[in-house]
């Protein structure tokens, strides 16, 4: 078992009452039932302490130590390029020296706009113009922008997460989407079309992947130091 200790701005988290007072989203619209913040909070709560098993199989496939407890913290922001509000992770969470985890939580909510989409609006600001180019040159490198299918919260998950495993001096990331299927609440068409999305993501860093399977570990242009993994996992209940 991996063993979690939840807490936000030092306070513990062992309950969906606490999780709801502590560690919600800004935006009260976001934590409701069959939506991903709160359902998320309630898969994690139901470990009752451990990763719930579908994590700690991934968790295992990526050679994660069990004798370390993992520090999660909902709701956590990571700064990113430019000015402005950073990356806002459901949950991220940090085994000192070993490995950080970014979980990016669906029902079926999207990934946000596509990049090419973001950098088309007539409103866009000459930051979030910087913001998505330097993003995406930290991951790609300088070859020409290719963002006709990539969506922007997939390149700010990743980019967030690298960025948490370089301040914490980490030299494993995970970047995990769990897709929540809790019965009556999700459109099975928008789960479709997010993982072609996740699909379309992972085809565009394959040349970066040195491992063995589909999820890496990947190495990406200015997080060398970094073996990333990127994966999907759905959950039924």
């Amino acid at each position: 078992m991996y063993k979690i200790n939840i807490k936000k701005n030092s306070q513990s988290i062992g309950s969906l009452q606490e999780w709801s007072q502590i560690g919600k989203p800004m935006k009260q619209s976001q934590w409701k039932d069959g939506r991903s913040a709160k359902e998320l909070a309630r898969y994690i709560l139901n470990g009752n302490g451990d990763f719930p098993k579908e994590i700690e199989d991934v968790l295992l496939q990526i050679g994660c130590t069990k004798n370390k407890v993992f520090e999660c913290e909902p709701e956590k922001e990571t700064a990113l390029i430019g000015v402005g509000k950073g990356r806002q992770h459901d949950l991220i969470c940090v085994q000192d020296g070993e490995v950080v985890i970014g979980i990016e939580a669906k029902v079926d909510e999207t990934f946000g706009d596509l990049l090419l989409d973001e950098l088309s609006k007539k409103d866009i600001t000459s930051n979030k113009v910087y913001r998505i180019t330097s993003l995406y040159k930290n991951i790609y490198g300088d070859k020409p922008l290719n963002i006709s299918n990539i969506r922007y919260q997939l390149l700010t998950g990743v980019s967030g997460i690298l960025e948490e495993a370089r301040q914490h001096k980490i030299s494993k990331a995970l970047f995990l989407v769990i897709t929540l299927k809790k019965y009556g609440s999700y459109n099975q068409n928008k789960i479709d079309s997010n993982k072609n999305d996740f699909d379309n993501f992972i085809s565009s860093i394959s040349k970066f992947n040195i491992g063995n399977s589909s999820f890496g570990p990947y190495k990406v242009n200015v997080y060398t130091n970094v073996n990333l993994y990127v994966k999907h996992i759905e959950v039924k209940f």
